[in-house]
């Protein structure tokens, strides 16, 4: 008996993993779109959060919580941000830079950072990873969730 329980939790387990891990679109990539699932990066500090960062980010879709109600946002589709070793910051958008600058990591909690660079809106937020993507959420002020996925 104790065996037959153990395989039904085993394949339970394998079919909710399966359902889990569909590949139709970027609810799919995102884990349901749940930045918390991605909160075991701020073990890097602000030094391996820094080299995680570097390279190009494609924006993929935001997620806002405003008058109560969640809502989907894709309207920066094409929108690209390029972290260099030197902590620069460029956020390009169909072809044009929109903001090149240089920017910092700055502690926002015991665990949390955030980057401090001229305003730009799709990088607001606490920063977490998941392998080959990143969430700059800023919806513990009731902000928006900005989702990438690395080139």
């Amino acid at each position: 008996m104790k065996y037959y329980f153990r395989s039904t939790f085993i394949l339970f387990a394998m079919l909710m993993t399966t359902m889990a891990c569909n590949d139709s679109g970027v609810e799919g990539v995102f884990v349901g779109a749940d930045e918390w699932e991605c909160r075991f990066v701020n073990t890097l500090g602000a030094t391996g959060l820094s080299q995680k960062l570097v390279g190009v980010w494609h924006w993929k879709y935001r997620t806002c919580w405003d008058s109560g109600s969640e809502r989907d946002d894709t309207s920066d589709v094409g929108l690209t941000v390029k972290f260099t070793y030197d902590q620069q910051v460029s956020v390009v958008k169909a072809g044009e830079v929109i903001v090149s600058s240089p920017y910092t990591l700055k502690a926002d909690g015991p665990d949390d950072f955030v980057i401090e660079t001229n305003l730009v809106p799709q990088l607001l937020g606490h920063i977490y990873f998941c392998d080959y993507k990143v969430v700059f959420t800023d919806t513990y002020k009731d902000g928006c969730a900005n989702y990438y996925l690395k080139e």
